[in-house]
């Protein structure tokens, strides 16, 4: 019998995260800035397990789950950073997003730190 993936629901979405868009820099030296707010929410945010770390070959450094936004499109080419004291001023690159095929509620990131 096939076991169910159980829903991340709000009770255990607890950190606030804030998404931004990159945008690429018109200065002499190539590159981008990340400073235009696109989306906030709260999410369950945890360490990468190890099959995150095998999805996207030892790369991840943090995964998390949240809702999945009605109106937003997250894509790979955002930031997000966790409004948490520890994590003040890092960004981090999302490389991978997972759907909840199952019931379209959550979604799941994973990023890696950028410097």
């Amino acid at each position: 019998m096939a076991q169910r993936k159980q829903l991340v629901t709000g009770g255990e979405m607890r950190t606030p995260v804030i998404f931004y868009v990159a945008k690429p820099s018109d200065d002499f030296l190539p590159g981008e800035t990340v400073d235009e707010i696109y989306y906030s929410c709260f999410a369950n945010v945890y360490a990468p397990s190890q099959k995150d770390l095998e999805m996207t070959n030892n790369e991840a450094t943090i995964s998390m789950v949240t809702w999945f936004p009605m109106n937003k499109l997250i894509n790979d080419e955002m930031y997000f950073e966790i409004q948490l004291p520890r994590y003040k001023g890092k960004k981090f690159n999302i490389i991978q997003i997972d759907d909840d095929t199952d019931f379209h509620a959550n979604i799941k990131i994973i990023g890696t730190y950028s410097k």
